[in-house]
């Protein structure tokens, strides 16, 4: 999420968020930056002056006790056909509150509606509609009540909040193209120009959300929110210095704004993380329980180390409900890097949805495995598959890995085959299978799911190089290998896998030299234990026998017990002993 819409969205969170009781409407006062009612405890209904019939005296009997046993659809009824038929404020007041709390945002707009008609001058009805019909993600509408607002109470705020409404391009226009279209006069023009630039900005048109942002500073040149999108705009159109010295100037002139000493602390972690810090602590001594800056900085002490702050910030960032995952994540990390593994288990198991679930959940399950053994791991697992079915896949995946890792292939090859009964086209699926299949020497299945993949997509460069270096390994069909690998080439060039299975096969189809240029650029993009077997192979073969041995120390250093190399150095009569003297 950008930041100024963070911002944004924090300061209208009202508008968008489910209320959670019921107050009087009338309790609202018009106010700059108060866009929507609270929704505090119930009040019960004023004295009504206005005589009423005694049908609609019974009527609201009915939904006065509905209202007392907690049957609010019961009351919301009756009080709606009340404020229908006495035109009362006082019960529409009421009858709203009681829709509010039953989040019937339909119902509270024909209230609303209902209300203004009744009372036309009163605020606080076209309070309501805004937020009706914000609810409903109808911004026109609500720009209608926005626009009324601002002209008759002054309420800023709400030309801000209606640009958080809309959430795809097409709405985004429309509601442009309604800003557009009002001709304020020139005292009303700043936050029209400035949800204008907003909306501009997140259609990812900054020349024209630039210009706009640039004539309201004019305007009002220290307003924060303004000051905030242009140097997002800067910097997502790189002129991060740009950004930075216009975030300096502002916080100059006022040093206690923290949305700009946020926003700039952001920034400056992008190039120099001491100032960041620096910026991120006075930060906390302003606000110690701003929870998003204090999350901040844990990321950035833990980047350098300091794992002990880290920590004791990522405790006090987890009191916000919203960071409280992502911080017991990276907890797990911390925990996890001391060596702590229980306590690392505790805060990844705490991990349950967002972003980092399935990451923590590999690194549990893993830990797991490790104190305890496969089985309760593989249980946890499979707990997990039964209660996120949305997430099936990648936790087959993750118990598919885990399996791997603890070198169980038989039972890894089992559970990707049940796996692709259910799911017999899924791509990662199908390649793990086949690797696995490869690991047990069971090449024809190998050769069935990449081909298989092929056919799914051919321009998959991974399967089209895994199934042509196979054919390498378990085949003398070099040609159609050769063809495949270097079709895979062209997609990817710049993959070292690809390159050294390229090399490997013009030096199996006799071309060693051809080969030799192919291994040593795939070993500089990615020195490897498997490519300094060929490398190396390749080079002793050229009668280079110095580099042929450095290059498999090389690869031995890395890997010390690496099979492929061993057997070339066997096969090819080349003296252990040499090659482990020269590592020396």
């Amino acid at each position: 999420m950008k930041i100024l819409h963070r911002f944004i969205i924090l300061i209208v969170c009202s508008i968008v968020s489910a209320c959670s009781g019921i107050q009087s409407a009338s309790d609202l006062k018009p106010q700059s930056d108060a866009i929507t009612a609270d929704t505090g405890g119930h009040t019960a209904p004023k004295e009504i002056i206005k005589p009423l019939a005694k049908e609609s005296l019974y009527e609201l009997l009915v939904g006065d006790f509905a209202l007392a046993r907690d049957q609010f659809k019961t009351a919301q009824s009756n009080y709606i056909s009340q404020a229908h038929k006495t035109l009362d404020p006082q019960i529409i007041d009421l009858a709203a509150n009681i829709a509010i709390y039953n989040q019937d945002y339909k119902a509270l707009e024909e209230l609303a509606l209902l209300w203004i008609k009744v009372e036309p001058t009163n605020p606080i009805p076209q309070s309501l509609a805004f937020k009706a019909l914000g609810m409903q993600e109808n911004a026109i509408g609500a720009l209608n009540h926005a626009y009324w607002l601002y002209t008759h109470n002054n309420q800023l705020d709400l030309f801000i909040a209606i640009t958080a409404i809309p959430d795809n391009r097409q709405d985004i226009q429309q509601l442009i193209k309604a800003l557009e279209q009002l001709k304020p006069e020139q005292q009303l023009k700043p936050p029209i120009l400035l949800a204008l630039a907003i909306l501009y900005s997140d259609l990812d048109d900054h020349i024209t959300s630039q210009q706009i942002i640039e004539e309201f500073l004019t305007i009002m040149p220290m307003n924060t929110l303004g000051i905030l999108l242009l140097s997002e705009i800067y910097q997502q159109t790189d002129r991060l210095q740009q950004s930075l010295q216009l975030l300096a100037a502002a916080l100059n002139k006022k040093p206690e704004n923290h949305q700009l000493r946020q926003q700039y602390a952001q920034y400056l972690a992008l190039t120099d993380r001491t100032q960041a810090i620096e910026q991120f602590e006075l930060l906390r001594e302003q606000q110690p329980n701003n929870q998003d800056s204090n999350f901040m900085l844990a990321l950035l002490m833990l980047d350098i180390g300091e794992l002990k702050k880290a920590s004791a910030l990522l405790v006090e960032a987890s009191q916000d409900p919203s960071l409280y995952l992502e911080a017991q994540y990276y907890l797990g990390t911390i925990a996890d890097t001391l060596g702590n593994s229980e306590l690392a288990i505790d805060f990844y198991r705490q991990v349950q949805s967002g972003e980092k679930y399935l990451i923590s959940t590999a690194r549990l399950t893993s830990l797991m495995a490790q104190q305890a053994g496969i089985v309760g791991s593989r249980d946890y697992l499979q707990s997990q598959q039964i209660a996120k079915p949305d997430q099936l896949i990648e936790l087959l995946m993750i118990e598919a890995n885990l399996l791997i890792k603890n070198e169980q292939l038989e039972l890894a090859y089992q559970l990707l085959t049940e796996s692709l009964i259910q799911f017999p086209d899924h791509e990662e699926l199908l390649y793990t299978r086949a690797m696995v299949a490869e690991q047990l020497d069971n090449y024809p299945q190998t050769e069935l799911d990449l081909r298989k993949l092929i056919a799914l997509d051919t321009e998959n460069a991974i399967a089209l190089n895994a199934l042509g270096y196979s054919m390498l390994i378990h085949t003398d069909h070099y040609d159609e290998a050769y063809k495949l690998i270097k079709q895979a080439y062209f997609l990817n060039p710049g993959d070292a896998a690809t390159t050294d299975s390229l090399g490997w096969a013009l030096f199996l189809m006799g071309q060693p030299e051809a080969a030799l240029k192919h291994l040593k650029k795939a070993m500089a993009i990615m020195p490897d234990p498997e490519i300094a077997a060929h490398l190396g192979e390749v080079q002793w073969v050229l009668g280079n026998r110095e580099a042929a041995i450095k290059t498999w120390q090389k690869g031995l250093e890395q890997s010390p017990k690496y099979r492929l190399i061993l057997e070339t150095i066997d096969r090819l009569g080349v003296s252990i002993e040499k090659t482990n003297s020269g590592q020396q």
